[in-house]
């Protein structure tokens, strides 16, 4: 279909790629301009991706209900997405979550059900909460954490568009992490393509994910400090919030690795700080995939 048919839904993704001319003193680093999305953010490319799965695998018809745990921008994405094809939209968030975010989310037409913030594995968890919902009412989990859908996302998507425009003289791709999806996808794009590119995850300060175990550190919303994710290459410690971290880390890679090639990176997502008020597998079946 043609993007114009798609109407908005046809502007997510072939976002800008802009490179740094002040704040990168001479380094070649570029930043993918990820909030010119819909919604602000890279979560719209997994949102349309794993409902386009569910939906080639014959899980939803229209006005069946999608249902997804985030208290960040995938919560957003899933919102508007489900609105824009026809479905109805369960979003679980944490208890704590910014009245201006769960507004926003309410707003973009989904139900929303707070989760008590419990560590992951606890039956009270906000994903295992969703999965509950998800089989009570009928409806199809989306479970952006395990679902194959958001690495290939940025594996057919992000990863390519990066190289349509550096083309291979890439010497490191830096990303923050929180599901694993987008440095996975893009990852795995760089280098089945032979791009021999540094792949640098950024984490808080403690996050399991570097540690192994559970610290206490600084959160960076949208990061994850709870999940270990096995799509890893490298983990810096935490330089900023948000895309500055994600900035700084480019940076420091750069002058470790010396001149020469391009570094990109995805860049910050303006609704990361909105809703704080400043300038977050298979089977498939329903209920749980």
């Amino acid at each position: 279909m043609p993007k114009a048919e798609e109407g908005v839904v046809g502007l997510i993704g072939c976002t800008p790629l802009v490179k740094l001319r002040k704040v990168a003193g001479g380094a070649p680093i570029f930043v993918k301009l990820e909030y010119m999305n819909p919604t602000g953010s890279h979560k719209d490319r997994v949102a349309l991706y794993m409902i386009r799965e569910a939906e080639r695998r014959g899980l939803l018809e229209p006005g069946d209900l999608v249902v997804e745990a985030s208290s960040g921008n995938t919560a957003l994405s899933v919102a508007w997405l489900a609105s824009q094809l026809g479905y109805r939209a369960l979003i679980v968030v944490e208890e704590g979550v910014s009245p201006a975010k769960v507004a926003l989310i309410r707003t973009l037409g989904a139900e929303v059900v707070f989760a008590p913030k419990v560590p992951w594995g606890h039956p009270d968890h906000a994903v295992k909460l969703a999965e509950r919902l998800a089989a009570e009412r009928g409806g199809v989990f989306l479970n952006q954490f395990e679902n194959e859908a958001n690495v290939k996302a940025h594996y057919e998507t992000t990863g390519p568009e990066i190289c349509r425009e550096l083309g291979d003289s890439i010497s490191a791709f830096v990303m923050g992490i929180g599901t694993g999806g987008t440095i996975a996808g893009v990852a795995k794009f760089l280098r089945e393509r032979g791009v021999r590119a540094r792949i640098v995850g950024v984490v808080p300060r403690g996050s399991p994910i570097a540690t192994g175990q559970q610290t206490l550190g600084e959160p960076i919303e949208g990061l994850s400090t709870s999940l270990c994710v096995r799509n890893l290459h490298q983990v810096l410690e935490p330089c900023g919030r948000g895309g500055g971290g994600w900035l700084q880390g480019g940076l420091r890679d750069h002058a470790e690795a010396g001149e020469g090639g391009g570094s990109a990176r995805r860049s910050l997502d303006r609704s990361k700080y909105r809703g704080r008020g400043q300038g977050g597998g298979s089977p498939w079946r329903r209920g749980s995939w």
